[in-house]
């Protein structure tokens, strides 16, 4: 499986490309003083786990860690290393309800009977809310969210999921794996673009088809291609738009993130989608 910059782009590369380059230095700095100072702590109750934070600070790359230690402990560093994070300066999320964003009715994958009750809505997923009750919980392998974006020339470069703060078999089962992002393409400017520079792309792309399951007519673009990661040491996990869109400049007003399959539950989770890109000025 390939994703949106040439070859497989496993979410367990949240390194120095996770927030680009303005923000690489300090945010790899504030994740390893994060482990230094949970290993640390931790080191007397479990010696075991403080070697293995040594040893995944020299990879950057904690993957299958959670299989080998306590839920309860493995809770404790994923909030560690997310306060961090958060207490750094943050690229734009332009997939927040408070920035302008929405979701598209119909777009989004429908249900009958909301599993979870009345607050188990897509709209979670536009929210900064990471515990269970904050997630969208759809009861299906297979589901997709349409996104507009307040401002219409949007240049999406990256795309993030996040799981929450949640741990154990069910939670990686529920996890999403197979995920194509497609933008909607809209404007006689775009059309252009789509039928012209970018048809070799497409054509790299044709596989995945000429859109997401509801489609509803509209045309759609492949704008990247990723499978998300369950063990990887953060929940958060940032996936980049093909370089030829990127390239191209081309700008959004929807996008669609469409699961295709998860781990292996019968339900399938998400609790934030972030849209990292910039603004078009015409």
């Amino acid at each position: 499986m390939s994703s949106g910059r040439g070859g497989a782009k496993k979410s367990s590369a949240w390194s120095s490309r996770f927030l680009g380059g303005r923000y690489s230095v300090l945010w790899l700095t504030s994740v390893t003083a994060a482990l230094s100072f949970v290993t640390a702590l931790i080191a007397m109750c479990q010696p075991s786990f403080a070697a293995i934070v040594q040893e995944s600070l020299s990879s950057l790359g904690l993957r299958g860690t959670s299989r080998m230690i306590s839920p309860a402990i493995y809770d404790h560093v994923q909030q560690a290393i997310r306060v961090a994070l958060e207490s750094t300066v943050q690229p734009r999320d332009f997939a927040l309800a408070s920035e302008g964003a929405q979701v598209v009715s119909a777009l989004t994958s429908q249900v009958d009977f909301i599993e979870g009750g009345s607050q188990n809505l897509p709209e979670n997923v536009l929210t900064e809310g990471l515990h269970l009750e904050s997630c969208w919980i759809f009861p299906s392998p297979q589901m997709q969210i349409g996104i507009r974006f307040r401002e219409h020339h949007f240049m999406p470069t990256h795309i993030a999921l996040d799981m929450g703060i949640s741990s154990g078999f069910r939670a990686i089962m529920q996890a999403p794996r197979h995920v194509v992002l497609w933008g909607l393409v809209d404007g006689n400017a775009k059309r252009l673009a789509y039928e012209g520079k970018l048809s070799e792309y497409r054509k790299s792309v044709a596989r995945l088809g000429t859109g997401p399951a509801e489609s509803l007519g509209y045309t759609f673009l492949a704008l990247a291609e990723f499978e998300f990661d369950p063990y990887a040491a953060f929940p958060l996990q940032t996936f980049p738009v093909a370089d030829a869109i990127v390239d191209a400049q081309m700008t959004f007003g929807v996008l669609v993130l469409e699961v295709r399959s998860n781990w292996g539950g019968r339900t399938t989770t998400i609790c934030r989608v972030r849209a990292l890109g910039d603004i078009r000025v015409v």
